[in-house]
């Protein structure tokens, strides 16, 4: 559970006293037992990374309830540094590289605190840890005294320093494809050499508590049942895909061929004189005119359009899987907190890519869609003079054998073969934007189908707080100001009606939503975009190139075919109206103007950096214990009566 503190924080709507500052008769500079009396039952865990310029510290108490403080000086700080080959190197060159690599861990007494905490940190001694996998790590060198042990598909290397002297090593990899965890620094107070290994052990339980009580795990099964549920679902998913992708490819196929069975054919019937080696531009003239009305040709233009958008919309059943499955990874990852707000700009973002990329998409098969048709009308037309000898009163007759020998020819003729490529990818540029639909698709569903699995971190907001966006973590008393702001003021009422909109709606779409997981609906909606116009812009512009105006099918028979859709599902606007609203006054996710919006994903991603250290704790305690490889160094140390504060930083690496 997180404390008014941490929620605080997370808004920016309180001043959090630094983490240092003691009370006003116990000065931090100048009392030590001052200073550790109010942090004597927590273990203090810290990312400490050169490229985030605020300090959070996550303090961890025995009984394991946790919150978090802003600012103050540490004890040791932490600073590591990378080299390939010889140079040093930015952290992200290291990543992946082969070759010598180095890395240089330097952890020493902080200078720049207080006189206080540097007479505390003199009589606590740093530990450093972190690994690198075995299987890209050959030959290992390092400074004396580290040490350095293999233990199955890990390389661990661990290094201490006396209570209070600088921690300076060295660690020298032949690697090739390099990796490594953070780096972990912990600061223990002096301790008998077994004191060591309990206090490591300790941290390395607390590392864990940590995460939990920030991501929203716990001791029972509720995130692994919404993980099961999740799975179902993705695997329905998958299902679908492979049934309706086998289905609406059949039928794209079979659509597509009488669609260029109906341009032949009416090419042949508007043929004149002698039928010849090469394609009549009269006779298309008079094919570009059966593109208006109710001709075979519109219709197979139309029914080739309906096709398109079938097989197109069957790959969102894809994107959702994929999509519920990086849903699934994100909560084992990080659990449930602030997944909610996250999955609101990712459907934002998945919806907008499809968009663009389905309207490319489109244009491609528009362009492809030309060549490719006077490609096979001039391979029909040869074939055709070969059947009847260039007389054009069989040329009906023979239409049909004229097009299996062209069909039959896709193998060797290479012109053939190369625009039909073109169209296949252009099919696969739709079917990819399909994808990303069917992943917007699917984080809106699971937002409002497992809305109350994702708001227990806004259970002490406020009503009219959660109705204006609020659903993260905030203070009591930013609540109470919001409310009152909200209640007496011109502007409040009409964020209040506003809101109250939003709110009806989703709650709306809840219900909504609630029917559908009963019923075993997909997390699919059927599309709401029509391809028919702009699939058969490509005969529209052939028309246009021969002096014909107003060529292409028509839009009211375009749109009954893609109604059908091709999900199975029943056809509802694929944006909800609760977002629809949220866009247009300016207040969604991917347009805040809230005020109080807060945004816990770093605090998210900083505890998960910290629970990586868990292991490299757990290692470190058993090399500390009597027949460890830091037993010899810790031999002379005896336990003191100095303030047991513990102190954790993690240095994020690759």
């Amino acid at each position: 559970m997180l404390t008014a503190g941490l929620a605080a924080a997370l808004c920016a709507a309180l001043t959090v006293p630094a983490l240092m500052s003691t009370h006003a008769d116990q000065p931090a500079t100048t009392n030590v037992e001052g200073l550790a009396a109010r942090f004597a039952d927590d273990d203090l865990f810290m990312v400490n990374s050169a490229a985030d310029s605020s300090r959070r510290m996550y303090a961890v108490s025995r009984n394991g309830t946790s919150h978090m403080q802003l600012d103050g000086s540490l004890p040791f700080t932490l600073d590591v540094s990378y080299t390939l080959n010889g140079p040093n190197v930015p952290v992200d060159r290291l990543n992946n590289a082969s070759g010598m690599a180095g890395v240089h861990v330097v952890a020493r007494v902080n200078d720049r605190a207080g006189d206080g905490i540097q007479q505390l940190a003199r009589q606590m001694r740093p530990f450093a840890f972190f690994s690198m996998p075995s299987a890209v790590v050959g030959d290992v060198s390092a400074s004396d005294g580290v040490v350095v042990q293999r233990d199955g598909s890990a390389i661990t290397v661990a290094a201490t320093a006396n209570p209070g002297s600088t921690l300076d090593f060295r660690v020298y990899a032949d690697a090739k494809h390099f990796s490594m965890s953070p780096v972990a620094l912990a600061v223990l107070p002096q301790s008998a050499p077994t004191g060591y290994t309990a206090q490591l052990q300790s941290l390395a339980r607390n590392s864990t508590t940590l995460v939990n009580s920030i991501t929203g795990e716990n001791n029972d099964d509720t995130n692994a049942r919404l993980i099961g549920e999740l799975e179902r679902l993705r695997e329905r998913e998958r299902v679908l895909a492979q049934q309706q992708i086998a289905q609406a490819d059949a039928a794209h196929k079979r659509a597509f061929h009488e669609y260029m069975a109906a341009y032949v054919s009416s090419y042949t019937a508007h043929l004149s004189g002698s039928v010849g080696n090469s394609t009549q531009l009269t006779a298309l003239v008079g094919t570009a005119g059966e593109l208006n009305g109710d001709t075979p040709l519109a219709r197979a233009v139309t029914n080739l359009a309906g096709a398109v958008n079938a097989r197109s919309d069957a790959y969102q059943h894809i994107g959702a899987a994929d999509e519920v499955d990086w849903i699934i990874r994100r909560i084992r990852q990080r659990g449930t907190q602030g997944l909610a707000t996250e999955l609101s700009q990712r459907a934002g973002m998945n919806s907008r890519d499809g968009a663009q990329n389905y309207a490319a998409g489109q244009k491609q098969l528009s362009n492809a869609m030309i060549p490719y048709s006077m490609a096979y009308t001039d391979a029909y037309t040869e074939n055709l003079n070969t059947l009847t000898g260039g007389d054009v009163s069989r040329a009906q007759a023979m239409g049909a054998q004229a097009i299996a020998q062209t069909d039959a020819q896709f193998g060797s003729n290479s012109t053939l073969t190369s625009d039909q490529a073109k169209v296949d990818a252009a099919m696969n540029e739709l079917a990819q934007a399909r994808e990303h639909t069917g992943a917007s698709s699917a984080d809106r569903q699971i937002a409002l189908r497992y809305a109350d699995r994702f708001s227990n971190a806004a259970a002490n907001a406020s009503g009219a707080a959660q109705n204006a966006g609020l659903g993260t973590p905030v203070s009591a008393i930013a609540s109470q100001v919001y409310d009152g702001w909200l209640a007496h003021s011109i502007g409040g009422k009409i964020v209040g009606a506003r809101t109250k909109a939003i709110a009806d709606a989703q709650a709306k779409e809840r219900r909504q939503q609630g029917e559908d997981a009963q019923a075993g609906a997909s997390l699919v909606v059927a599309s709401d975009d029509d391809a028919a116009a702009d699939v058969s812009k490509f005969a529209g512009s052939a028309a246009a190139g021969l002096g014909v105006k107003g060529g292409g099918a028509k839009d009211d028979a375009a749109h009954r075919s893609s109604d059908a859709g091709g999900s199975g599902t029943p056809h509802r606007e694929r944006v909800p109206e609760s977002e629809r609203l949220a866009t247009q006054f300016g207040v969604s996710d991917l347009a805040s103007g809230l005020v109080l919006h807060a945004d816990p994903s770093q605090v998210v991603d900083e505890t998960v950096i910290i629970g990586q250290a868990q292991p490299l704790l757990e290692a470190g305690a058993a090399m500390s214990g009597p027949s460890g490889g830091l037993a010899s160094q810790l031999a002379y140390d005896t336990a003191d009566h100095w303030p047991d504060l513990r102190l954790l930083l993690v240095r994020p690496t690759l």
